[in-house]
This record gives C-alpha cells, sequence and structure tokens, in this order.
C-alpha cells in the first residue's frame, strides 16, 4: 500500500483546491521558509485523526481553516483526502477487496469534523481502526516533523515504548484489552446490582406469601361491599324516580301559566303595533310642516335681505356723486395752472436765443488760437519722443540687465531655499513618527498577545471550573439517585416490618413483647431466648383464677445489668430470667465463665447462649422485640436518609446554578479571546503598514538627498554667471542717465508750452462751456413746454369723464323703487311660517301622547316577560332538581362498573326488605367498611404479584450464572491478550534492537548502541536508548551532540521501518542539524530503504533534494496562498538530454 495522492482544499495557507501526486518512491517539497511546506505534513496528520490544536501548530481545531488574507476572504471549511493505493492486502479484510482507499476528513468554521472512507461517512474511530497495526496514525513514527527528532530523544521510557508497540502492531490489542477491562467492570457492576436485587427479591417473597391469605379475606368483604352499594344505588333511584313524578305534575301546571301569559302577549302585540303605526304617521305629518315652515322662513330671509341690498345701493349712488363733483373742480383747477407755466416758458425761450448766438461765436475764435498752440506744441512733442525712445532703449537695456540679475538671483534664492526645505524635510523624516509608532505597535502587539496569554489561561480555568462543576453535579446526581433508592429500599423494608408487626398485633391484642421493657441493646437477645413465649398474650386474672393460657401483668420485677441498665417484665416472666448472666460481647462472656454455675448460662447481646459445655447461636427467626426494635431503627434512618436527600437536592440546585454561572464564564472568557485575538491580528496589520511606510520614507529620504545635492550644483553654476550680468548692468545705467539729461532740457521747453497750450484750452473750454450752458438752458425750457402739453391734455380729460360721471349718476338716482310692495311680500310670508309651526308644533303634541301610550303598553309586554321567565326558571330549577336526582342515583349505579347496570335494577329492588330505608343500608355499608378497614394496607395482586415475582427469581438466577461464566470467559481473553501483547512486544523489541545495533554503525561508521528495557514486566516496562559513537564512552543518548542526537533517532526509526514498514514515511527537514557528510550517510539510508518503503520529506538541503525522483515545488507568489510546482525528474534529465 502507497500514498498515491494528497488532495487540499482550505486547509491553512492552501485556500484553492490542489492535488500533490506521489507517483515515485522518493517525493521532495521544496520552496523556501514560509510557503507552507510544513502545512502538507499537517494534513496528513489531521485527516489520519489529530485530535489536537497544538499538534497541529494552532490553537483551536478552526485554525487549519484559511483565514483569509490581503487579497482574498475566509473560507467556511477546509478539507484533506488521501488517496492510498492499495496492492499488499495489508488492510482489513472489508477494505481488501479495493484498489484504492480514500479518506477523507472536513472540518467547518463550528468545529464540527467530519470523515469519510472511500466517499461513504464514518467516524474518526473507524479511520483509526483501518489503520492500526499498519504504522500510520496521527503520531506514528510514519510521521517525522520538526522538533519529532529532538522528542524521540528526550522522550521518556514509557514514550518511547510506544513506537514499539505500534512496529509490534500490538496497538489493537491494548484496545481489545482496555475493552475488555471496561466489560469486566461493567459486568461486576452488573453481577453486584444482580446480587442486590435477588436479594431484595427474597424478602419479596416471604412478604407476598403471607399477604396472599389477607387479600382473601378482603376480597370476600368487598364483594359484601359491592353488593350492598348496588342495592343502595338502586333504592336511591327509586326514590328519584317517585320524586321524579311529582315534579313532572309541577313542570305541567307552569307550562299552563306560560300559555295563558302568552296569550296575553299576543294582544299586547296587536295594540303595539297599532300604536307604532300612528306614532309614524304622526311624526311624518310633523316632518312636513317643519319642512314647509323652514321653506318660508328661506324666502321671509330672501326678502329681507333683498330690501337692504336697495337701501345700500341708493346710499352708494349719492356718495359717488359727490365724489365725482369734487373730482371734476380738481381737473378744472389743474388745467389753468398748467396753461399758465406753458405760457411763462414760451417767454424765456425767446429771450435765450440772442445770447446763445454770442457764445458761438466766441467759441470759434478760442478753438482756431488753441490749434496753432497744438502744432507748436506737437513739434516739440516729437523731439521730445526721440530722446525719450532713446531713453526708453537705455532703460530697456538696464532692465534686461536688471532681469537677468533678478532672475539669477531669484534662481539663486529658490535653491538656496529649496536646500533649506529639503534639508527640513530630511530632518523631519529623520525625525518622523513612524519608527515611535511601529515601536509602540510592536510593544501593543506584545501587550496583546501577553493579554490573548491571559484570557486563554482565564478561559482554560473557566473550562477548568465547569468541568469540575458538571463533575460535582454528576457526583450529587449520583448520590441523589443512591439517596433515592436506599429511601425506597427503606421504606420497603419497613412496609414489611410494620406489617409483620401489625399481623402480630392481630394475634394478641398484649403480647409478652410488648410489656417486657429492656434496653436497645438487649432486646434481640432476650426475644431469642423468648421466643417461645414472646407472642404469647398477657392477661390479668382475679384470685384463684387460672394462669395456664397466658401471663400476668398485674405484677412484675425488675433486674439490674451490670451495666446499670434495667429490665422490666411480668413476675410470671422471672422464671425465664432466673440464671441467665448478660454479657455485651464474647470476651465479657469468656470472663463470666470462669465462675459459671450448672443451671446458670451467659446471654450475650448478638442473642448466643453459652452455659457450661455448650454455645448456642440465635437461630435466623424473627421476633417482636427485634422487629420492633428495627422498625425504630428503620425510621430514624429513613428519617436521616430523607434530611440527606433533601440537602442533596439543595445542593443539586446550587451545582446546577453553579454550572450555569461556570458555562456562562467559560463562554464570556471564550468570546473576549476571540477579540482579542481579533485586535492582534488588527494590531499586526497596522504594524505592517507602518513598516511598509517605514521603508518608503527611507526611499523618499535617498530621493531627496539626492535632489539636494542637484540644487547645490546649481546653486554653484549660478553664482559664477551673476558676474557677467553685473557688469552689463552698470554700462547699462551709464547710457540711462546721458539720454535722462537730455531729456530733461527737452522737458523744460515743453514745460512752457504746455503751459501757454492750457492757458488757451482753459479759454476754449470756458468759451465752450459757455455756449453749452445756453444750449442746455434752450433745451430744457422746450422740453418743460412739451412736459406740459401731456398733462394739460390729461387734465382736460379728468375733467370731461368727471362731468359725464355726474350725469350718469344723476339719471341713476331718478329711478324708483317700489319697497312698499316688498314689505307687502314679506309680511305675507311671515304670516304662512307661523301658521306651519304651529301646525308642526300640533303633530308633534299628538305623536308624543302616541309614544307615552306605545311606552305603557311596552311595560306591560315587559311585566309579563319577567313573569314568564321566571316561570321557566322555575321549571328550569324543578328540572335541575330531578335530573340531579336521577344524576346522583346514576352515578352510584356507574361506581359499581359491570357488576349492575339499568337493566338489574328491578332484581336489585326486589332483593331489598321492605322495611329497609337510606339509613339501615348506608348502615350495612359502613359495617363492612370497617371489618375492610380492621384488614389494614391489603396488596389485592399478592398471588399474581408472587407467581411473577417467582418467576422473575428464577430468571435472575439463570442471568447471575451467565454472568459469572461471561466474568470468566472475560478473565480468561485478558490473560490471552495479555500472553499475546508480551510474547509480540518482546519478539518485536528483539528484532528492532537487532536492526538498531546493524544500522547505527552504518550510520557513524563505527560505535554501537542498543534498546534496553527499564522493568522486567512486559506489559509496563518503558524503552531506553543507549548509544556510542565511534571514539566516544558516552551511556545514553541525552549525552550525544545534536547532530549525532539526529542520525541516533533516525538510526532507530528506520530499525522500526525494517521491521514492520509503514505504507509511507514523512519526513520535515530530519536533516538539518547534519552536516554534509552526515547528509550523505542519510542519503545512502534513505535510498536503501526506499525500496521497501514510500519517503516523501521536505528539506532545503541540496544534497538531499538530488536524491528525490520527483520534486513538488511549493510556492507563495500571491501573499498567503501555497501553489504547488511538480517537476518529475527522470522526466526533466530526458528533455534536457533530447
Amino acid at each position: 500500500m502507497r500514498l498515491k495522492q494528497i488532495k487540499l482544499a482550505g486547509f491553512k495557507s492552501f485556500v484553492d483546491p490542489t492535488k500533490i501526486a506521489l507517483p515515485k518512491a522518493i517525493t521532495a517539497i521544496v520552496g523556501p521558509n514560509g510557503c507552507g511546506k510544513s502545512n502538507v505534513i499537517d494534513a496528513v496528520r489531521w485527516v489520519l485523526g489529530e485530535s489536537s490544536a497544538k499538534h497541529l501548530r494552532g490553537d483551536a481545531m478552526t485554525d487549519v481553516i484559511f483565514n483569509g488574507s490581503n487579497s482574498r476572504k475566509p473560507v467556511g471549511q477546509a478539507s484533506v483526502e488521501l488517496v492510498f493505493e492499495q496492492c499488499d492486502s495489508r488492510l482489513t479484510a472489508e477494505y481488501a477487496q479495493y484498489n484504492e482507499i480514500s479518506v477523507k476528513r472536513v472540518v467547518n468554521r463550528e468545529a464540527q469534523s467530519q470523515y469519510w472512507l472511500n466517499g461513504k461517512k464514518c467516524r474518526r474511530r473507524d479511520v483509526t481502526d483501518l489503520f492500526m497495526g499498519t504504522g500510520l496514525g496521527p503520531r506514528s513514527y510514519a510521521i517525522i516533523e520538526q522538533g519529532t527528532i529532538a522528542r524521540l530523544i528526550e522522550s521518556k521510557p514509557a514514550e518511547l515504548r510506544v513506537f514499539i508497540e505500534e512496529a509490534a502492531a500490538i496497538s489493537k490489542y491494548k484496545e481489545r484489552r482496555r475493552e475488555t477491562e471496561n466489560r469486566i467492570r461493567h459486568t461486576r457492576e452488573n453481577l453486584d446490582r444482580l446480587s442486590d436485587i435477588r436479594l431484595e427479591l427474597g424478602n419479596q417473597l416471604s412478604r407476598l406469601q403471607r399477604q396472599a391469605d389477607a387479600a382473601k379475606r378482603y376480597r370476600n368483604y368487598k364483594q359484601q361491599q359491592g353488593q350492598l352499594k348496588a342495592q343502595l344505588a338502586a333504592w336511591l333511584w327509586r326514590d328519584a324516580e317517585t320524586e321524579r313524578q311529582a315534579l313532572d305534575a309541577k313542570i305541567d301546571e307552569l307550562k299552563t301559566q306560560r300559555e295563558a301569559i302568552s296569550a296575553e302577549q299576543v294582544k299586547r302585540n296587536l295594540s303595539l303595533q297599532q300604536l307604532q303605526s300612528q306614532t309614524e304617521a304622526q311624526r311624518s305629518a310633523e316632518q312636513e310642516h317643519t319642512q314647509k315652515a323652514f321653506v318660508l322662513s328661506k324666502q321671509a330671509n330672501q326678502l329681507e335681505q333683498q330690501i337692504r341690498s336697495q337701501e345700500q345701493s341708493s346710499q352708494h349712488r349719492q356718495e359717488q356723486l359727490a365724489a365725482a363733483k369734487q373730482t371734476l373742480e380738481q381737473a378744472v383747477a389743474q388745467q389753468t395752472q398748467l396753461e399758465a407755466q406753458a405760457t411763462g416758458l414760451q417767454s424765456t425761450l425767446a429771450e435765450l436765443e440772442p445770447e446763445l448766438a454770442l457764445a458761438q461765436a466766441l467759441l470759434e475764435e478760442r478753438q482756431a488760437q488753441l490749434a496753432d498752440a497744438k502744432e507748436h506744441n506737437d513739434l516739440i512733442l516729437a523731439k521730445q519722443a526721440k530722446y525719450q525712445g532713446m531713453l526708453s532703449q537705455a532703460h530697456q537695456h538696464l532692465a534686461k540687465s536688471q532681469t537677468e540679475q533678478a532672475s539669477a538671483k531669484a534662481k539663486q534664492n529658490a535653491l538656496q531655499q529649496r536646500l533649506q526645505e529639503l534639508s527640513e524635510a530630511l530632518e523631519e523624516q529623520a525625525d518622523s513618527q513612524l519608527e515611535t509608532q511601529a515601536e509602540e505597535l510592536t510593544q501593543a502587539l506584545a501587550q496583546n498577545q501577553a493579554a490573548i496569554d491571559l484570557q486563554q489561561q482565564v478561559a482554560e480555568e473557566a473550562q477548568f471550573a465547569l468541568e469540575a462543576a458538571q463533575q460535582a453535579l454528576a457526583d450529587d446526581e449520583a448520590s441523589t439517585r443512591d439517596a433515592l433508592k436506599r429511601e425506597s429500599q427503606l421504606q420497603g423494608e419497613l412496609a414489611a416490618v410494620k406489617a409483620q408487626l401489625a399481623s402480630l398485633e392481630t394475634q394478641a391484642e398484649t403480647s409478652v413483647y410488648q410489656v417486657l421493657d429492656a434496653p436497645k441493646l438487649w432486646q434481640k437477645a432476650l426475644g431469642q431466648l423468648m421466643a417461645p413465649i414472646m407472642l404469647q398474650p398477657v392477661q390479668v386474672f382475679a384470685d384463684g383464677e387460672s394462669t395456664e393460657s397466658g401471663f400476668s401483668d398485674d405484677q412484675s420485677f425488675e433486674l439490674t445489668l451490670d451495666d446499670g441498665s434495667r429490665i422490666q417484665a411480668p413476675i410470671n416472666l422471672q422464671p425465664w430470667l432466673d440464671g441467665i448472666r448478660f454479657a455485651k460481647d464474647e470476651a465479657q462472656a469468656e470472663a463470666l465463665m470462669t465462675g459459671l454455675k450448672p443451671q446458670q448460662a451467659i446471654l450475650l447481646a448478638d442473642g448466643q447462649l453459652w452455659g457450661q459445655g455448650f454455645k448456642l447461636t440465635p437461630a435466623q427467626t424473627t421476633h417482636a422485640l427485634s422487629l420492633e426494635s428495627q422498625s425504630q431503627t428503620l425510621d430514624a434512618e429513613l428519617s436521616t436518609n430523607s434530611q440527606r436527600l433533601a440537602q442533596l437536592r439543595q445542593s443539586n440546585e446550587r451545582q446546577l446554578e453553579t454550572v450555569h454561572i461556570r458555562h456562562n464564564q467559560a463562554k464570556q472568557a471564550q468570546t473576549e479571546a476571540q477579540s482579542l485575538n481579533q485586535q492582534h491580528q488588527r494590531i499586526e496589520l497596522q504594524r505592517e503598514h507602518v513598516q511598509s511606510q517605514l521603508v518608503q520614507l527611507t526611499e523618499q529620504q535617498q530621493k531627496a538627498q539626492l535632489k539636494y545635492s542637484q540644487a547645490e550644483q546649481e546653486l554653484q553654476q549660478l553664482s559664477a554667471a551673476l558676474a557677467p550680468l553685473d557688469a552689463q548692468m552698470a554700462e547699462a545705467q551709464a547710457q540711462q542717465q546721458s539720454a535722462q539729461a537730455q531729456l530733461e532740457q527737452l522737458g523744460l521747453e515743453v514745460e512752457q508750452t504746455r503751459e501757454h497750450w492750457q492757458t488757451l484750452q482753459s479759454q476754449a473750454l470756458e468759451a465752450e462751456r459757455q455756449q453749452l450752458g445756453l444750449s442746455h438752458q434752450q433745451q430744457s425750457t422746450q422740453q418743460q413746454i412739451a412736459a406740459l402739453q401731456p398733462s394739460l391734455g390729461q387734465a382736460r380729460q379728468q375733467a370731461q369723464q368727471a362731468q359725464a360721471r355726474i350725469d350718469e349718476l344723476s339719471k341713476t338716482s331718478d329711478a324708483p323703487v317700489d319697497m312698499a310692495a316688498l314689505q307687502s311680500q314679506l309680511q305675507s310670508l311671515l304670516s304662512a311660517q307661523s301658521d306651519a309651526q304651529k301646525a308642526a308644533e300640533s303633530a308633534r303634541q299628538q305623536s308624543f301622547e302616541a309614544s307615552q301610550s306605545q311606552q305603557q303598553m311596552v311595560a306591560e309586554q315587559a311585566k309579563a316577560n319577567q313573569s314568564l321567565q321566571q316561570i321557566a326558571e322555575s321549571q328550569h330549577n324543578i328540572e335541575l332538581a330531578q335530573q340531579q336526582k336521577l344524576s346522583d342515583a346514576q352515578h352510584q349505579l356507574e361506581q359499581l362498573g359491570e357488576g349492575v347496570d339499568a337493566n338489574q335494577l328491578s332484581l336489585l329492588l326486589e332483593g331489598i326488605d321492605e322495611i329497609a330505608t337510606e339509613q339501615s343500608l348506608r348502615s350495612q355499608l359502613s359495617q363492612v367498611a370497617l371489618k375492610i378497614e380492621r384488614l389494614g394496607a391489603i396488596n389485592l395482586a399478592a398471588v399474581e404479584e408472587f407467581d411473577q415475582a417467582n418467576q422473575r427469581k428464577v430468571y435472575l438466577d439463570e442471568q447471575d450464572l451467565d454472568l459469572n461464566k461471561a466474568l470468566e470467559a472475560l478473565e480468561q481473553a485478558i490473560r490471552t491478550i495479555d500472553k499475546e501483547t508480551r510474547q509480540k512486544f518482546k519478539t518485536t523489541f528483539d528484532a528492532i534492537n537487532d536492526g538498531f545495533q546493524r544500522l547505527f554503525p552504518q550510520v557513524f561508521g563505527g560505535g554501537k548502541a542498543w534498546l534496553e528495557l527499564t522493568d522486567d514486566d512486559l506489559l509496563q516496562s518503558g524503552v531506553a536508548i543507549m548509544a556510542q559513537p565511534p571514539g566516544k564512552r558516552n551511556s545514553t543518548i541525552h549525552l550525544l551532540s545534536g547532530g549525532e542526537k539526529a542520525l541516533t533517532a533516525l538510526s532507530l526509526v528506520f530499525a522500526i521501518f525494517q521491521l514492520n514498514p509503514a505504507p509511507f514515511c514523512l519526513l520535515d527537514e530530519v536533516d538539518a542539524p547534519l552536516d554534509d557528510a552526515n547528509v550523505g550517510r542519510f542519503c545512502q539510508l534513505l535510498e536503501q530503504m526506499a525500496k521497501d518503503v514510500q519517503f516523501i520529506y521536505i528539506s532545503h538541503n541540496k544534497v538531499t533534494m538530488e536524491l528525490a525522483q520527483q520534486l513538488t515545488g511549493v510556492t507563495m507568489q500571491e501573499a498567503g496562498a501555497s501553489r504547488i510546482v511538480a517537476v518529475d525528474i527522470e522526466d526533466a534529465l530526458a528533455f534536457a538530454e533530447a
């Protein structure tokens, strides 16, 4: 059998479905650190049934699920599948027929794991059983991961023994032995329980035998009681039937009264309907007159409104006429005023025309003088412009030089400022808070990790407390069950004892054991001594009467014992106690035997009777005194057990509350731990982000430093170029000064010309201003005249409109309105409205009177209905009483069940005496009930219970025999398993020791090594490793170096493989501590064993990689996600050679 393929999906860093093919005998898994190589080893260990998250390098089982990365989201489950190719049929017969075996495990975020075998769901135990004895398992010698070598070397002898057992294939024997031991323990527990049940069942059989006789008498009494109950029920039924007939007559009488009242009600209903019709007619008339009055009132209101409207309209016209006359007067006055203003403006316009002509002539003269002055000024200005151009060129040359110089200086200043900024930026970057933030985040990460560890410890403590509370609760529940069982047992024993006492008490009202007053310690012994007379009755006899049939209690005697206690009994019992000496134990009895007379005897507290030449042990019988004592003891124990049971129930409630509290605490601690883990991840991401920013900042500092150097070079070049610019600027300044002197001389001439021109210009402006002022005044007057014309026309139009309005209003006011006719019409409407209201009031009064009559009729009807209701209630009450009587009698019959029914009433009534009464029947029934009560507690099913209990006793005896045989068979199986385990372990140990002694010199090139047992018991003995490399005299492996320990451990593992080779072997960087020479030996040994074992190893060593027949690379190009790249070495070499 060999491993053919590994399929992973969502397991740790293998987020995508990944297949790792393993076609060769030697496969090397290579790749850089942190790319996920060891996750392959964890996957194989996990699918083989590993249940500890710690051995999978995690805190919880859900840690094996891919938890996401910067570019991927977390997944919901992880799955790993191993595909085996079976060619040697090493597995069990169930799977021997398959060529391929598939083992798969899936886990989700809820930590729920599922196992699959060849596509069928199975248990974890099925997977472990499948590979048991093959060397495969979650912690077998077939998987050697990082640190396993060290753990193997440092392991204790008992831990090292596990590897030998796995190689010997006796792990399945140990599992079977453990199962057999559990079965033996369960069988013994069942035997103990069975013994208790058989003992209790024996006591129950003896008790049921006594209860059967009492049950017979009880049944006879019950039969009599049933007969009497049946007769009483029949008598009650007959009495109820008689009373029912009398009640029927009363019911008929009430029905006659109801019919008479019903007839009167019919007549009232007819009268009531007539009154209702009259009322409705009156109401209709009332509504009609009311509506008519409303319409007339509305018309009168409209007419009154029309009269008021006419009056208001006449008054409004008078006001409008007065307003129109006032408007006419205002329009005439405004028209007169505007005509006067227009006349005045016309005369002003005639006066302005001569002045305007004089101003126009003066303006033309001044303009001619100004033109001559302007021509002379233009000549001077042209000359000035020439020199100004020269000066401007000088200025331009100077400005250019200054600009170039300023530009160079500005560039120089800019470079200096840039240098300053770069320097400050470098300082700021050097003093950045990122380093501080990174340190703080690192510190916070450490603190958070400490908090996580602390919270995990709190969660573990809470879980431990929860388990402790659950265990305490389970213990209390077990104690409660024991207490309940003991209480039930005590109640059964107490009931049996009390039944025996009651049976004894029924035999005699007063027995000897009742008048014998003895300490509790001696009650059992006295009961054994006086057993023949203990149940004899005690009677009081008169003088001279015979006492042969009993004992008298009119006189008593008292006996004082050595310990001070006293025994009191009737005087007749003194012969039974004469010559009896009392001893608490056998030691005291031995001491009293020395002076014992022949007619004396010694009574021990346990009931033994010693005398000269004899020792009698107490018989196994039950006596009254011991029963009484046993009853008291059981009562006390039952009371104590009840108190203990109450305490246990209170303790159960407290423990249950504690379990809930601990559960909530554990849940809260787990939640807080998860929250801290999430916070830890966030801080880790922040720290990585800050470190990334630090790297970017370092790069920016380097770029800024380069720019700073370049800016310094440019500044030096600009400083060198500033000197020629200074010379050019000095020359330009000299040219500018020469042109400036000539320009100043021309400036004086220009100033004189400008002053003359300004004088002429002022005179011309003054003349022009006067001409413009007169022109503006003329235009303003003309505009005023033109503006008055529209206002004058508007005033005239307003006067005409006012006159027209006055004429119109005068004509309207003359139209007459017939107000008298309107007033007359209004009075007619008001009179008609009053008549309609009176008619409505009359109809309302008639409707009210009809309604009163109707209400009176309804009241009479209600009284009649009330009478009917009272009669119906009386009839109903009588019927209820009748039904109650019948129900009582029928209930008595139903209580008897099938014994008596309605068809047998006649027979029962015939059996009752004619003079019998209810009281006499109840008296007879009470006497029978008293007899039943005197019998006490009766078990009616005693006979049936006895038969069932006897059958169960036989069945339990057979079960006890079968369990003893099974226990013997299991113990024999344990001995057989131990024998085979010793043989297999010894054989395997010797074979591995021989292989170890043979391989060790090959690996080390000399030396010797061996295995030793730490104990003579092969079932418990541990295994120790002894090694002596060449040239050393070390006695134990712990004194070797790291490389020597690794080679020694590999020698042992390979020796185990040679004996019982597992289908494959996983090695995780086991060659890391070896030098090149030892790596070569390791590779030779690996190549030699690869003929029988499939090797899959992880290595960073080139020599070890060269040995592989196939290289499987694990890469992580995408952060957090592993991928597989496989290369067949033979195919690659063939391709390279081709």
